[in-house]
């Protein structure tokens, strides 16, 4: 897996994605799709990217992107969180005519229940939306 540095410049078709315990992203809650977007100048242009809270249970925690509620159906996307709570990927994503959000800790799930066409996470969860929490 990729790390992201804040600073550096990475290869443009080089793949950045968030890992479990790395701890070099920022800005929790933030709309990361700010920055991170062609032209903007962030390193990075994430297609999927947004922030969980609670931090005494996200170590290990996964957001499952499917073309089925409750993460059935073809599994798209699997973006780790990592140590900080924020998950991000450059990977292309393909959400077609939607795709269901699946956010999975152990053997516990948190689900979406509507579609989404854009990884745009925070744009609606972040810290002036309803945070993804997982106390559930």
């Amino acid at each position: 897996m990729f790390s992201f540095q804040s600073c550096e410049k990475e290869d443009e078709y080089e793949i950045v994605i968030s890992d479990y315990g790395d701890d070099d992203s920022h800005n929790k809650g933030m709309d990361c799709m700010t920055c991170h977007i062609p032209g903007k100048g962030a390193e990075g242009n994430f297609s999927v990217a947004g922030s969980i809270y609670n931090t005494s249970i996200y170590q290990n925690t996964d957001v499952i992107l499917s073309t089925e509620a409750d993460a059935q159906g073809e599994i798209v996307a699997i973006v780790k969180v990592d140590a900080l709570g924020n998950f991000y990927t450059t990977q292309t994503i393909d959400f077609g005519q939607g795709l269901y959000t699946t956010v999975r800790s152990g053997n516990r799930d948190l689900n979406m229940q509507g579609k989404i066409s854009s990884g745009n996470c925070n744009s609606c969860h972040g810290n002036n939306g309803m945070m993804i929490d997982l106390e559930f």
